[in-house]
């Protein structure tokens, strides 16, 4: 099979970002390209999948704040603020794990603890003083409230 727009097919990590990153700017779904697709890009899939109805009711209840930026060129934050509470979520594009810390936004003016998704191993987002301190993983997801 040819792929006229990619030299190979995503991994799952990479399909997750993609998502991710539409999502985090507005997109109200996800709609692959291509099916049937790698076990790899299903089971990534899947596991979002799961995820989704908790990660959108930070991001498209009614009333939600919301704030993205990019620390680093390769480094998405968005932080949702709902009346479910505020919402973290970090996404590293690159090839390379990232240690960045940003500081906070009006929106982001809360403490974070329970995990709703994490593509990736040993990320984490934590709260320091006036500063959020973001470690992710290559191609690394985590969201957190």
């Amino acid at each position: 099979m040819v792929y006229s727009f990619w030299p190979r097919k995503p991994s799952g990590k990479e399909f997750v970002i993609q998502a991710l990153v539409a999502v985090m700017h507005g997109s109200l779904g996800i709609n692959p390209w291509l099916y049937p697709t790698t076990d790899e890009i299903d089971d990534a899939a899947s596991r979002l999948g799961s995820a989704m109805p908790k990660l959108a009711l930070f991001i498209h209840s009614p009333g939600t704040q919301h704030a993205v930026w990019t620390p680093l060129p390769t480094v998405y934050v968005g932080c949702f603020a709902s009346g479910q509470g505020v919402m973290i979520m970090a996404i590293n594009t690159g090839p390379e794990r990232v240690h960045t810390t940003t500081p906070t936004r009006r929106v982001c003016d809360s403490r974070f603890g329970e995990t709703i998704f994490e593509s990736g191993d040993g990320n984490s987002i934590k709260r320091e003083d006036d500063n959020i301190v973001i470690e992710l993983d290559t191609f690394g997801v985590l969201a957190v409230f």
